[in-house]
């Protein structure tokens, strides 16, 4: 948890004269005063229960691959969640593949003062990132997101609301009184998924009083599960969750493992390479125009193929059992000569 604290000056008090009277709700010299504070926590498991969640840093990237006989599976987990000056990075990405279990979360508390006189009619801006659901292989489990905006001052009240979920029945998004921008749905034989651009949210805070402070949450949770068996994780069930950049800057990175492919070879519909995205905010009077210009939209992705993996060449089932046999050969041979091994710091 980290924060930082900075005074925002409404509108009418540097405002010309001519345009005070469109903020009467604000008195002269009306401020208000933010401190920010982030909360991440994540978890991961192979096993079928759900991960014990442990509170992380600004970012944790993790990817894990578990391949027993007749079994395997990868997940892959990744956020970033950090407190900028006029907003913050922000990426959430859990995918299972196989068996496994993932979640993650972000709670972003905003302590919001008027420091000057009188009522001050709030509003608070911000966005929702661009997102992505998806399965593949039509897999067991679930993944799916929950987004709440509250606000606390005398008990808690939802100020907006979200959520989505993919599944075996499909997907189903619940975005409230707001449309997600540019949603895209794309299915196959083997795979479905939606994904949407960067959108605009307006939520009213209400009148904070002279001397008052109100306490609004940005609250975000995520996760992923499958149950599937499987001897090969490319041909496996999974699923996956973004709140990322899968429009602009994201995509699957395949330079590392797969000799020389780009990015632009194909995109992944799960295990693709997301960057964070950039989430500005502002709480400004209630009457001001909205804060930011209006998202436009991106690209639409092709998705192809199915499933690229996170970690470096995973071995086929034949490929493990010449390795493995290969190791006894070497054991052998090791046995019957000396070896000296150093080690370099």
């Amino acid at each position: 948890m980290y924060a930082f604290t900075r005074p925002n000056r409404l509108a009418a008090f540097c405002a010309p004269l001519a345009l005070i009277g469109a903020f009467a709700a604000a008195p002269a010299g009306a401020a208000l005063q933010e401190t920010v504070q982030i909360t991440n926590q994540f978890g991961t498991t192979f096993d079928a229960v759900d991960p014990t969640l442990k509170t992380g840093g600004s970012k944790e990237t993790h990817y894990l691959g578990n391949y027993p006989t007749g079994s395997a599976s990868e997940l892959g987990l990744n956020y970033t969640a950090t407190a900028d000056q006029n907003g913050f990075f922000f990426l959430h990405d859990n995918y299972c593949v196989g068996s496994c279990r993932t979640a993650s979360s972000t709670v972003i508390g905003f302590s919001v003062t008027n420091t000057g006189d009188g009522l001050v009619n709030t509003r608070f801006d911000s966005q929702i990132t661009p997102g992505h659901l998806a399965k593949i292989y039509n897999g067991g489990g679930s993944a799916g997101f929950n987004f709440q905006v509250l606000k606390y001052n005398d008990g808690f009240s939802t100020l907006y609301e979200a959520n989505g979920v993919v599944n075996s029945d499909g997907i189903q998004l619940n975005t409230g009184n707001l449309i997600f921008n540019n949603q895209q749905r794309q299915t196959g034989s083997n795979y479905d998924l939606l994904d949407w651009d960067t959108t605009n949210l307006s939520v009213n805070i209400g009148n904070i009083a002279g001397g008052q402070t109100v306490l609004v949450f940005y609250v975000v949770s995520y996760w992923s599960q499958t149950n599937d068996t499987c001897a090969d994780v490319f041909v496996c069930g999974g699923n996956q969750v973004v709140f990322g950049d899968p429009r602009n800057n994201g995509g699957t990175n395949l330079t590392n493992f797969l000799g020389g492919l780009n990015a632009e070879t194909g995109r992944a519909v799960i295990g693709a390479d997301y960057g964070a995205t950039f989430v500005p905010y502002a709480f400004v009077n209630s009457d001001d125009p909205f804060s930011f210009p209006e998202p436009q939209p991106g690209t639409p992705l092709v998705y192809d193929p199915l499933y690229k993996s996170r970690l470096n060449n995973v071995p086929e089932p034949a490929t493990w059992a010449m390795m493995i046999g290969g190791f006894g050969l070497m054991g052998g041979a090791l046995r019957r000569r000396r070896v000296t091994s150093v080690a370099f710091a």
